[in-house]
């Protein structure tokens, strides 16, 4: 028995524009981290500025979190998987 070999081979994207996806995705990686690092450094701020408790603090970066990728990160991901 013989492999098969496909009939059809992928599609070779030029190197400039696999370049530039890798870029994109490494700042939008970059911006993602800070993100995340700025909101735990000024946890303690904002706490006292708006009076909450720590629990209550959680539940705002989490529940904004959440929100913020379900409205804009799944559509986004539709839209890079449509086009």
């Amino acid at each position: 028995m013989t492999a098969s070999t496909p009939t059809q081979t992928p599609a070779a994207y030029p190197p400039a524009r696999a370049w530039f996806a890798v870029i994109l995705l490494m700042l939008l990686y970059c911006v993602s981290y800070t993100d995340r690092m700025v909101l735990s450094l000024l946890a303690a701020p904002v706490s006292e500025a708006l009076n909450i408790s720590d629990t209550q603090l959680g539940v705002l970066f989490g529940t904004g979190f959440g929100v913020v990728y379900a409205l804009v990160g799944l559509p986004l991901a539709h839209f890079v998987d449509r086009s």
